[in-house]
């Protein structure tokens, strides 16, 4: 399973496909759409994923910041004594890109005068 700021997915089997990965992440109320590519398995079974987060609601604005990193809660098990083979890891590979940066103004017309702010 995985979490992301207090919320956690069901269980997720080592082998799903990609849209059921997606399918779980996106079930999280504070993850909006993600883009999942998986490869492998390994000679061991291994498989690799790789989510890319193309919304994140729950930050204001919605660019505001990186996505937090995912949390494992492993639940995986092995029937070999001292095996820590069933382990999951997650590492950022990209950070997200910068806020949309610069200076603004909002200006209201009313047909009879314009009021403009000073820049934001």
């Amino acid at each position: 399973r995985l979490q992301l700021r207090g919320h956690t997915t069901g269980r997720i089997p080592f082998n799903s496909s990609v849209d059921e990965m997606k399918a779980r992440l996106e079930e999280l109320p504070n993850i909006g759409t993600v883009d999942v590519q998986k490869s492998g398995p390994s000679k061991e079974l291994a498989y690799t994923w790789t989510v890319t987060f193309a919304s994140n609601p729950g930050y204001f604005p919605p660019s505001a910041r990186d996505v937090d990193l995912l949390e494992v809660i492993n639940e995986l098990e092995t029937s070999v004594e001292s095996d820590s083979s069933a382990s999951v890891f997650v590492d950022t590979i990209v950070e997200g890109d910068g806020m949309l940066e610069g200076k603004f103004e909002v200006s209201f017309n009313d047909g009879v005068s314009v009021e403009t702010t000073r820049p934001l």
